[in-house]
């Protein structure tokens, strides 16, 4: 493991690819972007999770690579996965460190100063650029088990907690690629909810529903549609809903609107969130 390169651990089973694969590294130049690219075009890095026939009996341990290994994203990973997906993220390559959102008064507490939460493209560019007080980490990321940085961490630990599916679904970042997809998704020609749930999942998963889903998320749609429709500020709220504002407390501007399509983009926001938090959305397989 990463963690146990001495010289008590156990031999490399695969010791002549190692080897193969480091003499093209230093012939490339040390081109590491070409070596990432090698590894995650391989036939083997590409591999289901799923065990084929016989597999979990000759290699119990994976130490063939018979299959690939499941793992839940990175913290990182999965707030840009989620922002991607609704369009959002700023791909900019570099600049300054940014500011984007988290909950208000966090930096009070610990230093005594203000968080100086960001606008506009600031709150919506890569985790990589994301500003970082060691004492005060972003909870969302730590919640996604992201290290302080107080300290090297060569493997992070993953868990698995209530407070990561009520982040996905209450978090602002998230609430706000759920309308963003919701918008989407109701912006479909001829919309109709089949697919426009199909549509997230495609965007989200990267699959299609199978048919317990789609009757699953198409009943969610169905009664939050209702329950939207008889409860149009609450529609307006939702499906007009901007990040910006919400991070810094700001109320919702006067909108002329119309209640049935604020009533469709709310409810597909809803399904768009219970789609975050399903295990497939946030699980490398």
């Amino acid at each position: 493991t990463p963690e146990d390169f001495g010289s008590q651990c156990p031999p490399p089973v695969h010791g002549p690819l190692l080897d193969h694969l480091a003499r093209e590294l230093i012939d490339s130049g040390w081109d590491t972007r070409a070596m990432i690219r090698r590894l995650v075009h391989s036939r083997a890095y590409r591999m289901s999770s799923v065990p084929g026939p016989g597999a979990a009996e000759l290699d119990p341990g994976n130490e063939l690579f018979s299959r690939a290994v499941s793992r839940r994203y990175s913290a990182e990973e999965i707030r840009d996965g989620a922002l991607r997906a609704a369009g959002l993220l700023d791909l900019t390559v570099g600049g300054k460190s940014v500011f984007p959102y988290q909950p208000p008064g966090l930096w009070k507490e610990k230093r005594g100063n203000i968080y100086p939460v960001g606008r506009g493209q600031s709150l919506v560019r890569r985790s990589l650029y994301t500003y970082w007080r060691r004492t005060s980490p972003p909870p969302t990321m730590g919640m996604f088990d992201a290290p302080s940085r107080e300290a090297c961490v060569v493997a992070r630990p993953s868990t698995s907690t209530p407070l990561q599916a009520l982040a996905l679904w209450n978090d602002p970042q998230f609430v706000a690629s759920a309308v963003a997809l919701g918008k989407r998704a109701a912006a479909l020609p001829d919309f109709e909810p089949g697919p426009a749930i199909t549509h997230l999942f495609l965007s989200l998963a990267s699959r299609p529903p199978t048919e317990i889903e789609a009757a699953a998320m198409g009943d969610l749609f169905a009664d939050q549609f209702a329950a939207f429709v008889g409860a149009p500020a609450d529609a307006k709220a939702l499906a007009h809903y901007d990040l910006e504002r919400a991070a810094h407390g700001e109320p919702l501007p006067e909108l002329e609107t119309n209640p049935k399509d604020d009533a469709r983009i709310a409810a597909l926001a809803v399904v768009a969130s219970a789609l975050l938090g399903l295990d497939d959305v946030v699980t490398r397989r």
